[in-house]
Parts: structure tokens; sequence; C-alpha cells
């Protein structure tokens, strides 16, 4: 993904981007997006007309910086505004493709039965979009902690 207004969707109602697309007022508009998970360490304002829900992940860079809390923030983010109150949501970070989607693919793992999608088959759909469009993976040490924090949440009586 570049750095220009660019996005994917997901799963229904739930959209990737980049820090540009997420100042972008008719792309909130456009897709009817009303809450606003930002993972990125950049406290720079962001577009607010119409967002009713907004948190914010501030880990920092990638790397030993981003955590399993981080993760786990985010997913229950998303499955508060997304997943239970079944409004559209937009994750973005600084362009994308490393924490951001380190969020994404735990929360579509953890949930996979739920949105209906076969959760290996989504996320290795979802990182080979990345790669395709950025030529790049998310970080080790980010990718480490989402698969710390599925573990957790994979085994029997798990919870996170």
């Amino acid at each position: 993904m570049s750095l220009s207004n660019t996005f994917l969707e997901i799963v229904p109602r739930l959209y990737l981007s980049n820090w540009q697309t997420a100042n972008n007022e008719k792309f909130y508009q456009a897709h009817n997006i009303v809450a606003r998970l930002t993972v990125m360490n950049d406290t720079n304002p962001f577009y607010t007309g119409g967002i009713l829900k907004h948190e914010s992940v501030v880990p920092g860079p990638d790397g030993p910086g981003f955590e399993v809390g981080h993760i786990r923030k985010a997913v229950d983010f998303l499955e508060t505004y997304h997943l239970k109150s079944e409004i559209s949501v937009l994750v973005h970070g600084v362009s994308g493709w490393s924490r951001s989607v380190a969020c994404l693919v735990a929360y579509i793992r953890k949930n996979s039965l739920i949105l209906g999608q076969p959760n290996e088959t989504m996320a290795l759909e979802m990182r080979a979009r990345m790669q395709c469009q950025n030529k790049n993976l998310p970080d080790d040490m980010v990718w480490s902690a989402m698969l710390q924090y599925l573990a957790m949440v994979e085994q029997p009586g798990g919870a996170a």
C-alpha cells in the first residue's frame, strides 16, 4: 500500500488504510465509517467529523515496543464496535501494512467462526495482499506479538 488514499475492505464493514486515507472525509462518508482504530505513535489530529468512537493504540516503532497488550486493546475495540455493534470501522497506521495488519489478523483469527472466514486462509490472504501491494511484510517483532496473542486466545479456555 503506498502512502496515498488507498484502502482495503478486509471483511464487510472493516477497512484497512494508511494515515492519509484516515484524514479523508469523503472516504468516511462513502463507506459510512463511524469508528476508527489508530495504530501508530503519531498524535497529530485526524478527521473527526462523524466519528462516534475512536481508540488509539500507541506503540513505539515496529519491533520491541509493540506488544501483546497492544494487540489485545485493538481486538477488544474491534469486537465491541465491528462485531457487536455492527458498525463500519477503519483501522489505520502510518502506512497500513505492519502493526495495523497484525491487529486485524488477530481479530479475524479470534473471531473467524463468527465472521464466516476460515482463520488460516484469511490470515494468509491478508498477508499476501499486503505483500503484493508493498513488497514487504510486517516486522518480525510485530508478527511475533500477534502470534503470542493468538496462542493465548486459541488455547483451550484461553482468554485475552
